[in-house]
């Protein structure tokens, strides 16, 4: 009975997690900060186990999903789609 409720709980967390997970994923994202605060609130929303290289891979591939869809204010696409092609080339070097 308790794996039952345990399996349940750990169901309702995944459904949870993948409701909006971009916006988890740039919780503290802001157009009004400075480029390198924007990008390291993104990489503290990482999980902490992650490699640099994967934690970096993740932001781009995030920061651009957010750029092409959700979007809708052009200095908003414009600094995502700039992090993104930041954490891109990030990735690149590691």
């Amino acid at each position: 009975m308790k794996r039952e409720e345990n399996f349940e709980a750990a169901e309702e967390e995944d459904a949870e997690a993948l409701e909006n997970p971009i916006e988890k994923k740039l919780k503290g994202w802001d157009v009004s900060k400075e480029p390198s605060a924007r990008r390291s609130s993104v990489l503290r929303n990482m999980p902490k186990s992650w490699s640099p290289r994967k934690k970096c891979l993740t932001a781009a591939r995030v920061l651009q999903k957010f750029a092409s869809g959700n979007a809708q204010d052009p200095a908003v696409k414009g600094k995502a789609k700039a992090d993104a092609e930041y954490f891109f080339k990030e990735t690149k070097k590691r």
